[in-house]
């Protein structure tokens, strides 16, 4: 087992022990669960971390493994409202 700093959602970092052959996907998985595991970025040094990147052993308080949670853009495809103002001069 090797010992993995982490930190998500600007939370204080924590640590794991995982298996040091453990990928990126694995690693969420254990901390989010195999259901939310996709709602998370990853990166590390300020690098993204595909899911198939191994996860880096080298991980300190000070410079963890860090999850943010991916904000949901709205779809092109919802309805748009468009406002028109019409400015009428009056004598």
């Amino acid at each position: 087992m090797v010992k993995v700093w982490y930190q998500h959602d600007q939370n204080v970092p924590s640590k794991i022990n995982i298996d040091p052959d453990s990928d990126i996907d694995d690693l969420k998985e254990k901390l989010f669960g195999s259901t939310d595991k996709g709602q998370y970025q990853t990166t590390y040094k300020g690098q993204p971390l595909r899911p198939s990147a191994e996860v880096p052993q080298d991980t300190t308080d000070e410079m963890p493994i860090v999850f943010t949670k991916i904000v949901n853009v709205p779809s092109s495809s919802k309805s748009k409202h468009f406002n028109s103002i019409t400015s009428i001069e009056l004598k």
